[in-house]
């Protein structure tokens, strides 16, 4: 099973001796899953699927993204990482080791894919964390940037917030496993009042991007139920001086305002760094303007860049888009009065039950107007990783063997259809041309 969009290259597949070059490309908007069927009697003929490099002149990259196998045995998604028994994974990334679900396809296969989660953010902490006294990471999922700031802050203290069980326990798994003696997990949710809520319902043992998993509002009746706290009292507890807070960081699916109420203290006295994700669509259904987050923040004397360092206003936001974008928050940025919008806000589109955004797969792509996210995997199950096959490789592999590709120098490459070529439509050829 694999992609297509608008950034899909050529691919060629070949099995028991056959072999066809596939067009991935689809227009804007009208990609999905393509599904080749392949035949293999064993590991002495396997299935080969390369990236040609080649693309159709309206494609915008070459890219192969690879969904998952399907087979009598069962459905099969790309493992990323090592495998360690039926349910966690090793990564070895830029910034550090990191066990994770083998499930999570959303910010552990970002790491695993890429290296690190959040590129820009971590050159944000880089610029505006480091040797900071004590560094606060609200929505902390597995660590990765609470192991990122613990290297930054090597005299300082970073408390990490987790209030997911299954994500906090690999919190507090991957700090002492990357020797971050200065950090310290938390099973908490933080908030604007002490509280127990609780998280919308999901099923670790299915593929999701379990960092969007959010808080439902009071009265749930389902999903796991988690402690909210103020951050102030947590200070308190824990005997920090709110005005040793010199940075803030907060990806807490819409509950950032909540958060920014809980820690008055806080704001007042150490004025930090404020690192926060804005989500317009879904604070909105949290019952809050997006906005309320610039003004409280402005009323404070804060002022606002962009992850680049671009003096960043408040976006207008149409009431249909789920666009987000992430805001650093400095004191005494600001020099002029921050203009900010007071019409009512267009109420939201209806809902997707988070049962099913948390199933949905997380973006792997960094570069802009990149394709978000894999399509959805509506019509099948992905039940298993590859690596639960019993024989699975990714070696390099030629992409046309020598008695495929004839004589000439040039033939490979006409092989592997040239630019001057129409796109192949997917016709097999059987045995050597």
């Amino acid at each position: 099973m694999l992609t297509r969009h608008d950034w899909s290259g050529q691919v060629l597949v070949r099995d028991a001796g056959q072999y066809a070059i596939h067009e991935l490309y689809a227009p804007k908007g009208e990609g999905g899953i393509l599904e080749i069927p392949v035949d293999s009697p064993g590991e002495a003929q396997p299935v080969r699927i390369e990236a040609t490099g080649m693309r159709h002149p309206d494609s915008r990259a070459a890219q192969l993204w690879f969904l998952g196998l399907r087979s009598g045995a069962g459905s099969f998604h790309p493992e990323l990482g090592q495998p360690l028994g039926p349910d966690c994974r090793l990564i070895e990334a830029k910034h550090g080791r990191f066990l994770a679900l083998r499930t999570d396809t959303g910010v552990a296969d970002h790491i695993a894919l890429h290296g690190e989660w959040g590129p820009a953010t971590v050159r944000l902490f880089e610029r505006h964390a480091a040797g900071a006294r004590v560094a606060i990471d609200a929505g902390a999922h597995i660590g990765h940037h609470a192991v990122t700031l613990s290297r930054l802050l090597p005299a300082g203290r970073v408390l990490a917030f987790e209030p997911q069980a299954a994500l906090h326990k690999l919190l507090a798994a991957n700090l002492a496993l990357n020797g971050c003696a200065n950090a310290l997990p938390f099973r908490l949710a933080l908030g604007a009042r002490p509280a127990r809520l609780r998280m919308y319902p999901v099923q670790y043992e299915g593929f999701g991007n379990f960092g969007s998993l959010g808080i439902q509002p009071d009265g749930a009746a389902e999903g796991e139920a988690v402690p909210v706290q103020r951050l102030d009292a947590v200070l308190e507890e824990e005997g920090i001086a709110p005005a040793s807070v010199d940075f803030l960081k907060m990806d807490v699916q819409s509950y950032e305002l909540h958060v920014l109420h809980g820690a008055e203290r806080v704001l007042r006295e150490g004025r930090p760094a404020i690192h926060c994700e804005v989500a317009p669509r879904e604070m909105r259904r949290l019952g809050y303007d997006y906005r309320d987050i610039y003004r409280l923040l402005d009323e404070l004397g804060y002022g606002f860049l962009d992850e680049t360092g671009t003096p960043h206003e408040p976006p207008h936001w149409d009431g249909a888009s789920g666009e987000e974008w992430n805001i650093l928050a400095l004191p005494g940025r600001q020099r002029v009065p921050l203009v900010i919008g007071t019409a009512p806000l267009p109420e939201p589109a209806p809902e997707v039950p988070r049962q099913e955004a948390a199933r949905a797969v997380a973006a792997i792509g960094d570069a802009p107007g990149a394709p978000s996210a894999w399509p959805s995997a509506d019509g099948f199950v992905l039940s298993r990783r590859i690596s639960d096959l019993p024989r699975f490789t990714t070696a390099a592999e030629p992409r046309i063997d020598a008695a495929e590709a004839g004589p000439g120098p040039s033939s490979a490459a006409t092989r592997r259809c040239s630019a001057a070529s129409p796109p192949s439509s997917g016709r097999r050829r059987q045995g050597s041309p």
